[in-house]
């Protein structure tokens, strides 16, 4: 007997593990800014790529109609009693025919790689009533100065994996933001496809076959909609206070402002560096104790997600550290607070080996096209500011200096008076003044408002 109790307890012990393992960590669901205003048409525009088989061609557009089926029937057995309200229509517009663009809600491409102007992705995207989904096979490629994802020329992607794709672009076109964990370990599971995913909403895994539409997905767009389905957010509907009042999710910019103090990240081979990802939550969302949350995709795209609890003033910054041995190339980034993904703010940035030579990336906040020597005097005028000794109209007034002496290269204008300059510059300012951060960071930091129109800019 007295060798059962200790047994016993070790069976105890092992079986909490496992459960810890199991629940220990926290998922992230977002939705983003599109809403669906009406019974959606969605069109899938036949290609007529060189040297693919009709056949192969007929299969792809099988594939886009069995997507929004999927999606109809499963939303319209949860939501049985008005299975008319969550009707998805698709239509295939024959290669070469004109039709009415008007008459197509969200319009389906096939294309074979991604061109310079399209959207950070790999496998497809949802951007502007369009989804483009990409049908060449995909490699890795990997030099001395970074590693890519290659498209192979001779091979294309089976219609499986092309579904795949066009579902979760749906989910975007439905308001659905990327599912993801807490814990990387996990979100490198679902990546590598070692543990089932559990949503089709999980960003580019290494094998897209594998990503289904799941019970969570319906369950999240049933949130997003309330009892009115499609209908609810439509201009005609006469009950609209009603709708409000059944739950649905309108669209919301969580995010005030999110940067990063370097576009391009210098790795050196005996020191590592620390970044920092920094910004403000909207004033109208916050809510104490409530993370923020940022995925990060990898050249190779593989995912990381990191979190932080903003400040009482909504202020966050996320120190992140880049060894000799992270991934070269291009990184892109999203960021959601509570439930909400704010796409607007989403950039992406590169980093490389100090021999590289490798410039250039594109982002939707302005660059910096070569090093900037700040005068001594504006560090006094930061400090003062950062401690409320100096007011916001009389820095301004220092920084119109700065573009009118082309000390800083900004585009043509003068800077005007804003509402309301987030708290976090002033930090910036502080730790500037205090030689914590360079002149170019400082730089960014004021750039990086100007392009998001928290600095007004008058031609």
């Amino acid at each position: 007997m007295k060798f059962f109790i200790p047994i016993l307890l070790l069976v105890i012990i092992a079986y909490v593990s496992s459960i810890e393992d199991v629940i220990a960590y926290t998922v992230n669901f977002p939705v983003n800014n599109h809403r669906v205003t009406r019974i959606p048409t969605y069109c899938g525009i036949e290609p007529d790529p060189s040297g693919v088989s009709s056949q192969i061609v007929n299969f792809w557009m099988d594939e886009a109609e069995k997507s929004v089926s999927d999606w109809k029937i499963m939303l319209g057995n949860a939501n049985s009693e008005h299975r008319e309200r969550w009707e998805m229509k698709y239509v295939t517009v024959p290669r070469g025919k004109q039709y009415n663009a008007t008459s197509c809600d969200i319009q389906i491409y096939f294309q074979d790689k991604p061109k310079p102007e399209d959207s950070f992705s790999y496998l497809g995207y949802f951007q502007n009533n369009i989804i483009k989904v990409f049908y060449l096979e995909i490699g890795t490629c990997q030099d001395q100065e970074s590693t890519q994802r290659c498209y192979k020329d001779d091979a294309i992607r089976t219609p499986v994996s092309l579904g795949s794709t066009i579902r979760h672009e749906i989910g975007h076109t439905l308001g659905l933001g990327h599912y993801s964990s807490d814990d990387n370990k996990v979100n490198l599971a679902w990546y590598k496809g070692t543990e089932e995913i559990p949503s089709i909403m999980v960003p580019a895994p290494e094998n897209p076959a594998l990503r289904t539409i799941k019970d969570v997905d319906i369950e999240k767009v049933g949130q997003i909609y309330g009892l009115y389905g499609f209908l609810a957010f439509s201009k005609d509907l006469e009950q609209r206070s009603e709708v409000v009042i059944t739950g649905s999710i309108s669209s919301v910019h969580s995010i005030e402002s999110f940067g990063i103090s370097n576009e391009i990240i210098t790795i050196k081979e005996y020191k590592p560096h620390l970044e920092k990802f920094y910004g403000q939550v909207s004033d109208d969302l916050y809510k104490k104790g409530q993370k923020v949350f940022l995925i990060i995709t990898r050249p190779d795209f593989s995912p990381e997600v990191l979190s932080v609890t903003p400040s009482s003033e909504g202020i966050f910054e996320i120190p992140h550290v880049f060894d000799k041995n992270v991934q070269k190339g291009q990184y892109f980034v999203e960021i959601s607070y509570m439930g909400y993904v704010d796409n607007e703010k989403s950039f992406s940035f590169s980093v490389t080996d100090e021999s590289s030579t490798k410039s250039g990336i594109v982002r939707n906040n302005p660059t910096l096209d070569r090093p900037v020597e700040l005068p001594l005097w504006l560090k006094n005028n930061a400090k003062q500011w950062s401690v409320g000794d100096l007011d916001d109209e009389s820095f301004i007034s220092k920084l119109r200096y700065l573009v009118s002496e082309e000390i800083v290269t900004l585009p043509e204008g003068s800077i005007t008076r804003t509402e309301k300059i987030p708290s976090w510059l002033k930090k910036n300012a502080a730790w500037w003044s205090d030689g914590e951060i360079s002149d170019n960071e400082f730089v960014f930091g004021i750039q990086h408002l100007i392009s998001n129109g928290i600095l007004k800019i008058k031609p």
